[in-house]
């Protein structure tokens, strides 16, 4: 799901989540959208939510290589995209 498409869901819905639940639904939220690919700069810059932020903030904190993760994904993929080079 495009982040885009992720906000405008959570936009629309947040008004009928009890005040007392939002955080929760938040919490599942970010957790749902890391766990399917989305990188948390990116979260961080399509929502403009107080719960959402506070979400990611929580699960950065829970899980402090997160971010970090995805470097080194890609910086290893990028050692293996050489076919000229021989092994």
């Amino acid at each position: 799901m495009p982040l885009s498409a992720a906000n405008e869901a959570w936009e629309t819905l947040r008004g009928f989540i009890d005040p007392t639940d939002r955080s929760e639904a938040a919490d599942a939220l970010v957790n749902m959208l890391i766990e399917n690919g989305n990188d948390a700069d990116d979260i961080r810059s399509e929502f403009n939510d107080k719960d959402i932020r506070s979400a990611l903030v929580a699960y950065l904190k829970d899980h402090p290589d997160a971010e970090e993760e995805d470097d080194w994904d890609d910086e290893e993929e990028d050692d293996y995209d050489d076919e000229d080079e021989e092994w």
